[in-house]
């Protein structure tokens, strides 16, 4: 992360996937779902699929 743009790289890669968060329209907290990611990969799934055409449409 130190290193030339790993931190530009890295705070992409953590607006990418707050996006994705964000797109799934499950009515909880941006906190719970990132906590049902972690421990259900159906929920993950589903937040991927949200988040993947969302991104495509900016």
């Amino acid at each position: 992360i130190y290193k030339d743009n790993g931190a530009a790289n890295f705070a992409c890669l953590r607006h990418m996937a707050s996006n994705m968060v964000r797109a799934e329209p499950t009515k909880i907290s941006l906190v719970a779902k990132q906590k049902r990611c972690l421990m259900n990969p159906s929920f993950l799934e589903k937040v991927l699929a949200a988040g993947i055409p969302a991104m495509v449409e900016k």
